[in-house]
């Protein structure tokens, strides 16, 4: 039985994406800041059995990072999905994709803004160090980090929402170095990105439910190979530009 591990897994995308995961047969481990108040992943337990562990992880605290590779220490990871993410709401209104003109990055909180940067972009580099071991344990393991299509300099034609874009921009870089740093160990490494989805980043105008966002990024990552470590892609399977 395959084994996924995710953050953020209490909620949004990452709920999805457990409930989407154990429906196949896997076995999940949701990890989440506060589990005793995951209610919809206790919920779910209640149902699956121990085919789904919740677990506590703050990817913006590496010791919590560290205590859980602690705990999983000798089991295979097939599949890690680095999916807890933030934004600066000051500055976006709700969401990421709010219509919200910030185009003055004077206006922005600097302090909000390296809590983005630390969530965004440390602590997914956090917990995939802290797991490297546990996914070379797998015969074909794979390293997906949550994109999102607002981190394309290409496509970034317009001022406003710096804090999240450079996050996820930083993210892409730090994602094709890991990915060649991993490739060797048989790990793919990717990004991708969710699409504009109803959730709490996404907003209640996002075009994608969660159910079909999450089965878009299945198939991506059911299709991936090794040649594909350090991809861009969007959860229909395009191509994004840098």
């Amino acid at each position: 039985m395959p084994t996924m591990l995710i953050t953020g897994g209490n909620r949004g995308l990452g709920l999805e994406f457990v409930e989407q995961y154990l429906s196949v047969g896997w076995h999940v481990v949701a990890s989440c800041r506060v589990p005793d108040k995951a209610e919809a992943l206790h919920a779910l337990q209640e149902r699956v059995g121990d085919r789904l562990e919740i677990e506590m992880l703050d990817v913006d605290d590496n010791k919590s990072v560290v205590v859980l590779a602690n705990k999983l220490s000798g089991r295979a990871i097939d599949l890690l999905i680095n999916n807890a993410g933030t934004i600066d709401k000051q500055a976006y209104g709700t969401a990421a994709y709010d219509d919200v003109d910030d185009p003055d990055p004077g206006t922005y909180d600097f302090d909000e803004w390296r809590r983005v940067m630390d969530t965004n972009l440390l602590g997914p580099i956090s917990v995939t160090s802290a797991f490297v071991e546990h996914m070379a344990r797998a015969d074909k393991a794979i390293l997906v980090m949550m994109g999102s299509g607002l981190s394309s300099i290409a496509n970034t034609h317009h001022p406003g929402r710096y804090s999240y874009r450079t996050s996820k921009a930083a993210l892409n870089m730090a994602m094709r170095g890991i990915a060649a740093w991993l490739k060797p160990k048989n790990i793919t490494t990717v990004t991708i990105s969710p699409g504009w989805t109803k959730t709490g980043l996404g907003g209640p105008n996002a075009i994608n439910t969660v159910d079909i966002s999450v089965q878009g990024m299945r198939k991506v990552i059911a299709g991936l190979c090794l040649e594909d470590a350090g991809r861009f892609i969007n959860f229909d399977g395009d191509e994004i530009p840098w």
